[in-house]
């Protein structure tokens, strides 16, 4: 599921807005929660955010995840190191 969810991500969510550069998958505790890291390389702001999040969320359905699964979106910067 983490594979195919970073694949998905990838293809869709990561060119439907120039900000981003990347995403990155992990899980969390006994892996019921996917967290989900964006790469920027600018600052998102709420309208972008929102549409990110909203197709994350439509996608990640689309996987059918078990019932005690969900995800988390976080945004790291890349290029400022």
């Amino acid at each position: 599921m983490r594979e195919a969810l970073r694949n998905v991500l990838n293809k869709i969510v990561v060119p439907m807005n120039d900000r981003l550069d990347g995403v990155m998958v992990s899980q969390m505790g006994m892996g019921e929660i996917y967290v989900i890291t964006y790469l920027i390389n600018d600052r998102i702001d709420y309208s972008d955010g929102y549409k990110i999040e909203s197709e994350t969320r439509t996608l990640f359905n689309m996987l059918s995840p078990d019932s005690s699964e969900s995800f988390l979106v976080q945004y790291k910067m890349v290029g400022n190191d």
